[in-house]
């Protein structure tokens, strides 16, 4: 009798385990899915939420007078329901801090406590409405690419009346 080879997969840590040792994962999300689902009721709230480190390169770029951040203040002057909040934390290799959260958003690093979420890279982009994430994304260029047509996205779809998404 023959026995097939263990298989191997890569773990959370870069790792490879054999299957036996790895834990069923998660099904991936669907941003695309969750931000077409998602509404917005005139009036409510847009957080864009930038978890940063101050030795992030990338990050200081997005935050720069010709990046990203330059971009959407421009833009939000127009759209007064659309908030950014920058969670900068003191380096690349060290967790985030309730410190490094305003008061405002306090539930935001609870949440990530929670879910042991406190070191994502960065830069990481979250769109959140009534305390839900309806996008993530990843790096620098999905600002251009993902984040920013997202945002406008969601706001030109604000509704006088309906349910918000939870």
């Amino acid at each position: 009798m023959l026995l097939a080879p263990p298989t191997f997969a890569q773990t959370d840590d870069g790792n490879t385990a054999s299957d036996a040792s790895v834990p069923a994962s998660k099904p991936k999300m669907d941003w695309k899915e969750r931000l077409r689902e998602a509404t917005v009721m005139e009036g409510q709230p847009v957080l864009l939420v930038v978890h940063s480190a101050k030795d992030c390169i990338y990050c200081t770029r997005w935050k720069g007078s010709l990046g990203g951040k330059g971009e959407f203040e421009s833009w939000a002057q127009t759209h007064p329901d659309v908030h950014l909040v920058i969670v900068d934390r003191q380096a690349i290799a060290s967790a985030e801090v309730a410190e490094d959260y305003p008061d405002s958003v306090q539930w935001v690093f609870k949440r990530n406590q929670q879910r042991g979420n406190l070191q994502p890279g960065t830069p990481l982009f979250e769109i959140i409405v009534a305390h839900k994430t309806v996008w993530r994304s990843y790096g620098y260029h999905s600002w251009d690419r993902d984040v920013f047509p997202a945002i406008k996205d969601l706001d030109g779809r604000r509704s006088a009346s309906g349910s918000a998404a939870d």
